[in-house]
């Protein structure tokens, strides 16, 4: 079992959407679409006008390969039918056949013609055969208010700037102001080196301007600047001030139909400063420097049971539980590196440690966290993954007590616009200094996750999880005093999210979960023998959370 979720482990994914939303002071004087003329070459018959309702049909029905057909039997047999070029052209762009999409779209000689969606399936297409200034010509055509706006801008963007009109680029990157996700640091980066590059364009025009003092016919004429590859860059430093109230009911049901019931009441203050140094070429390094500070309170946390807690999260608990505290502070600094080691792909490096003090108790005994950790990260057009080895050390009231070898893959699929599916797998192992803590030995956890959403709006994910846990030292486990003991628990989760405004999420998070817990303990003769005991848990929960955050 540990080697195939060691093999799991390396697989992972998690991914974040955005819906384009039209309008944030935006301007049209770059995007002023004219009124769309009609085609002028009407189907020339009743049975060719049939044929093309049947070919719309099956594209409304989303049956994209039927709709292909169709509309290839009408242009056969009326070669200069736009309407049906167009539709063509569509449905061949939804099966992802951007290459005959693309060569379709260019027979359309007015392209004012197009509606929105086909003119942005139209830019797509082109941009992927980096046919840039036509690429730019059709997502020029999507209007603002209309749904796609902001992304046509962002790639039309990017198509000025491959065409050297970086002052274009930089008007349309301002007017792509509702991104997804992934593509607000691309946009960033951009933007900045479209801003180099006007102001070293700029200063050339007027040298170029200015006659040279000696007119030298032999004299060589300046090189053109060379546009940099743009690098993949993972890491990114985070500047934030966040509040996070939550309100939590958890349920503990065992196989002798006793439940226990829990309310668990808590807070978080998380301040976060970051410094980055980001280089606009492939092999310059990238360095984060980045700082944390956090506040947490807690009341009736020392029952609640969670599910696929991270490693920040287990030091936590583990420190809370060995003080009794109901407040807990911290301050943690990292400082990491990466380079760009292939088109899209990224290599990097990361020490740091943490520093937590419980509060409310009278003799509070505090954790020293140092870590450093390896990642290898890559994305192309929708997929993204990341490998990562982090090891922590858990020093306790000036001893240490455990380490942490933590594995964890992502893979991240964006099918749509609003869809992210994902798969996540991780493998944690640990070596103890001491017999007597609380914890397992190690732990596998899979987590499979489908989300739909946006940045800016309505948000939500459902997962399913499973997780083995083995532990093999003589310890207390609860109340129970064990020489060895393993679990499974499996369970699924739903969150949901919803922007208030750009500063406050509100949301909440339902999980329940089957454990079942087996120990070996001692037999009442404190003998060699032992007996095994089995502990069947369901657990469900249900949080309610306010995040108010700020950016600096």
């Amino acid at each position: 079992m540990k080697a195939l979720i060691r093999t799991a482990g390396l697989v992972t994914a998690l991914w974040g959407i955005s819906i384009p939303l039209a309008g944030f002071g935006i301007s049209s004087s770059l995007w002023a679409a004219p009124a769309k003329p009609a085609a002028k070459t009407p189907a020339k018959s009743a049975v060719l006008q049939r044929l093309f309702r049947r070919g719309m049909d099956a594209y409304e029905a989303k049956s994209y390969d039927d709709a292909v057909d169709l509309f290839s039997q009408l242009l056969q047999k009326q070669p200069d039918y736009v309407p049906a070029k167009i539709q063509l052209a569509r449905a061949l762009y939804q099966l992802k056949r951007f290459t005959e999409c693309y060569k379709l779209f260019q027979q359309v000689e007015d392209i004012s013609i197009l509606e929105p969606d086909p003119s942005y399936e139209y830019g797509q297409s082109a941009f992927r055969s980096d046919d840039f200034p036509n690429a730019l010509k059709a997502f020029r055509n999507v209007p603002n208010g209309h749904p796609l706006f902001d992304l046509a801008g962002y790639y039309g963007g990017i198509a000025a700037f491959k065409q050297g009109e970086y002052q274009l680029a930089i008007d349309l990157f301002e007017q792509a102001v509702v991104l997804p996700s992934k593509l607000l640091k691309s946009q960033r980066l951009y933007q900045k080196e479209a801003e180099r590059l006007l102001i070293q364009q700029q200063k050339q025009e007027l040298q170029n301007s200015v006659p040279p003092a000696a007119n030298r016919p032999n004299a060589t004429a300046p090189a053109a600047p060379v546009e940099p590859p743009k690098p993949f860059r993972y890491l990114t430093a985070r500047r934030q001030v966040q509040l996070i109230p939550r309100a939590t009911m958890q349920s503990h049901q065992t196989a002798n139909n006793q439940t226990k019931d829990h309310e668990i009441k808590a807070g978080a203050l998380k301040l976060s400063a970051g410094l980055e140094r980001n280089e606009a070429t492939q092999k310059a390094p990238h360095w984060i420097f980045q700082v944390d500070i956090t506040a947490q309170s807690f009341e009736g946390a020392g029952a609640e049971v969670l599910a696929l807690p991270d490693a920040r999260t287990e030091q936590e608990r583990f420190l809370l539980q060995k003080n009794g505290a109901r407040s807990l502070f911290g301050f943690g600094a990292e400082a990491a590196v990466e380079w760009s080691i292939a088109t899209g792909t990224s290599l990097g490096l990361n020490i740091g440690g943490r520093g937590l003090v419980p509060g409310g108790t009278e003799e509070p005994k505090g954790a020293g966290i140092p870590q450093v950790g390896i990642f290898l990260a890559q994305k192309n057009n929708n997929l993204a993954t990341v490998l990562k080895n982090d090891f922590y050390g858990y020093v306790f009231d000036g001893n240490f007590l455990f380490s942490n070898a933590r594995q964890i893959g992502r893979i991240e699929y964006v099918t749509t616009n609003f869809v992210r599916f994902g798969l996540q797998g991780e493998l944690s192992e640990y070596a103890y200094n001491v017999d007597r803590v609380n914890g397992p030995d190690w732990q596998g956890r899979i987590l499979s996750e489908i989300g739909y959403g946006q940045d800016q709006g309505f948000r939500t994910s459902l997962g399913a999880f499973f997780e083995v846990t083995e532990g093999q030292r003589f310890h207390d486990l609860g109340e129970v005093t064990v020489i060895e003991f393993d679990s499974t628990s499996f369970g699924a989760r739903l969150r949901m999210d919803f922007s208030v405004t750009k500063a406050i999420d509100l949301g909440f998070e339902a999980w329940a979960m089957d454990r079942s817990m087996s120990g070996l303990s001692p037999n009442n003769e404190n003998t060699r023998a032992a007996q095994r005991d089995v502990f069947p848990t369901v657990i469900s929960n249900f949080s309610l959370h306010i995040n108010i955050h700020t950016g600096f």
